[in-house]
């Protein structure tokens, strides 16, 4: 938070941040969720994170938008898998794709769940570069803001 704050003016700055927000849809498999604020992402992530999906997967997409747009325009992606301790997350406007300062690449591929009649897709275990905490922290942030996370590095994909 921000350096010579008391507690009080930074709760009063979080509170201000968070009354701000815009409302954004997350969409995954077949279902949506609206998000009032950032705080509503936690939640999203237990839902839709903890449900095994065909082939016996709990590996997700999950796609964030401004409310009123449909899935198709939502600017962030985020495929995840909690179990993995890994996730790959793309800005898709740019087609850039998020990384953690210092993330590892993976050997091994990751293979999300989109929707039920879909086949999985495979991500590149290289391209996986995000921790599922950091994954959280890029969707809390995107809520709140509306742009592009600032809390990852971002390359071409």
């Amino acid at each position: 938070m921000a350096a010579g704050l008391t507690v009080d003016e930074q709760n009063r700055m979080i509170t201000t941040r968070n009354e701000n927000a815009v409302p954004h849809t997350a969409w995954w498999s077949y279902d949506s969720r609206t998000l009032d604020s950032p705080t509503d992402v936690e939640d999203l992530f237990a839902t839709a994170t903890t449900t095994w999906y065909s082939n016996a997967v709990k590996a997700i997409r999950i796609l964030i938008g401004p409310a009123g747009t449909d899935e198709t325009r939502a600017p962030l992606q985020v495929d995840i898998d909690i179990d993995e301790g890994r996730a790959h997350v793309r800005w898709r406007p740019d087609d850039t794709l998020g990384f953690e300062e210092g993330a590892k690449p993976h050997h091994r591929s990751l293979r999300v769940h989109i929707q039920s009649d879909e086949p999985l897709a495979t991500l590149e275990g290289a391209d996986c570069l995000v921790t599922p905490g950091y994954a959280l922290r890029a969707v809390e942030e995107y809520t709140e803001t509306g742009a592009r996370p600032g809390c990852l590095g971002w390359r071409p994909y």
